[in-house]
């Protein structure tokens, strides 16, 4: 994934919910939601979850990426995050999902089991979501694009920095 501020954010980049190959690049999907040159709307975002039964996993995230973005001092052009996660809420699934997309190969038998272990907090509580992302996984991301980028330093692939 190429980070490209002030990009629409697509209906592709909600998908990844059910294909991501990484856990970050629905930790870079959390980025995005508090970006405030990424465009979106909210209500158009959130009939999309709700319609492709994400609704759960987004709120999550974007609550996630909310706290994460506020602990980095960015409270700016927050609303629409805050919009979206007020939209998503009413829809979220009764039972627990997982944020990440669901293999059946042994590694996601153990992701499983490591995301319900760490599912314990008052938000994966709230959303019923079972993860082990939370906001301090969320941060490195929002400092390295955010806060990096707006410095002037350029970000040439996110997943490939990672690897690094």
């Amino acid at each position: 994934m190429v980070y490209e501020a002030g990009r629409r954010l697509t209906k592709r980049e909600i998908d990844l919910f059910e294909n991501a190959k990484d856990i970050r690049e629905i930790q870079y999907l959390g980025v995005r939601l508090v970006d405030k040159q990424c465009e979106y709307d909210p209500k158009k975002i959130a009939e999309y979850a709700v319609k492709k039964g994400y609704a759960s996993r987004l709120g999550y995230l974007a609550e996630t990426a909310l706290e994460a973005a506020k602990n980095q001092g960015l409270t700016q052009n927050l609303s629409r995050v805050k919009r979206l996660i007020d939209l998503l809420y009413p829809h979220r699934d009764e039972h627990h999902k997982f944020l990440f997309p669901e293999t059946d190969d042994d590694f996601g038998r153990m992701f499983k089991r490591l995301a319900k272990d760490r599912s314990t907090d008052k938000l994966n509580k709230k959303w019923r979501v079972h993860s082990g992302t939370h906001a301090p996984d969320i941060e490195d991301y929002i400092e390295l694009y955010l806060i990096d980028l707006r410095q002037g330093n350029y970000v040439r692939n996110a997943l490939d920095l990672m690897r690094v």
